[in-house]
């Protein structure tokens, strides 16, 4: 069995540092926000969704020519392997509030890369940040700028 979902890396620069938005799931564990397609949603679309429906965030740049990939095997209710796929895409934000949605989210973290890295809970998520801040951290020095330019 297959699975797909989609997601947001969440940025922000503030005083030349980046920072990376992390979610708390219910069940415990951290990573970015990332959830299931709707009837007719396009990937994009579903990544937006639901970052703005679990975080409260809906003034963002979208980094569409950047796409990044974690692959996983889970064990679904019925004890059947699935084989995941989540695609995620960054995403500039200009303002540190957020609106957890509580009935998925039980907690928020904006940290650096390093205390991202160590917060996150699975390897593949930690795989994910290692590859997304190489090509993030180049593109902020060559064309992102740390003021806000238009929204999502």
């Amino acid at each position: 069995m297959t699975e797909k979902s989609f997601g947001i890396i969440p940025l922000l620069m503030e005083k030349n540092t980046l920072y990376y938005l992390l979610i708390q799931h219910n069940k415990g564990h951290w990573g970015f926000p990332k959830g299931h397609v709707e009837k007719n949603e396009s990937d994009i679309q579903t990544a937006c969704r639901e970052f703005t429906e679990e975080t409260g965030i809906n003034e963002f740049n979208l980094i569409s020519s950047l796409v990044f990939q974690e692959h996983y095997c889970r064990k679904n209710k019925r004890h059947q392997k699935v084989d995941k796929t989540v695609t995620y895409f960054p995403a500039q934000i200009f303002d540190r509030t957020v609106n957890k949605q509580v009935e998925e989210i039980n907690d928020f973290s904006w940290g650096t890369y390093n205390q991202t890295l160590r917060l996150i809970t699975f390897d593949e998520g930690k795989s994910l940040l290692k590859n997304a801040h190489k090509k993030i951290s180049k593109l902020y020095k060559n064309t992102l700028q740390p003021n806000k330019t238009s929204s999502r």
